[in-house]
């Protein structure tokens, strides 16, 4: 295989790599962050009162977003109930780079020579404890 059918084939899966991050960080977001989206569920007043600076949602709750969302160095959200900033989106960048790099740091790099299926199954399952770990830390945080 030459050196360009290579770099064809890299070109190609990088690209559908980008298309599963996006999605990856836009699910993260709408999940961590879901406060940001309840304007969606807004009604008539409701939008009405967020286009004047007022937030429609009561204290307790705004409170307790803005408690989490402080736990997690993000910007609280704006008397409309809206964010203020892109601290947010910064996060889950951050939270999913951290990710892979972590993973490509604990994995092993050697080449195996006869390396059977039941190791590849028996790795994979580690990266699976490994991924359950971070997703429990993740949600101490939130």
């Amino acid at each position: 295989m030459s050196e360009k059918e290579i770099e064809d084939i890299k070109k190609k899966y990088f690209k559908k790599i980008d298309v599963f991050l996006e999605e990856l960080k836009n699910s993260l977001h709408s999940k961590i962050f879901h406060e940001e989206f309840d304007f969606m569920y807004d009604s008539i007043q409701d939008s009405s009162d967020r286009k004047n600076g007022i937030n429609p949602m009561t204290e307790n709750y705004t409170s307790k977003v803005n408690l989490k969302r402080e736990k997690l160095k993000v910007s609280k959200l704006g008397n409309d109930g809206q964010p203020i900033d892109n601290s947010s989106e910064i996060f889950i960048e951050n939270l999913v780079s951290d990710y892979l790099i972590e993973d490509a740091n604990s994995r092993n790099k050697k080449l195996i020579k006869g390396m059977d299926i039941s190791s590849f199954l028996k790795n994979s399952s580690k990266q699976q404890v490994l991924s359950i770990e971070k997703q429990k830390r993740l949600e101490t945080l939130i």
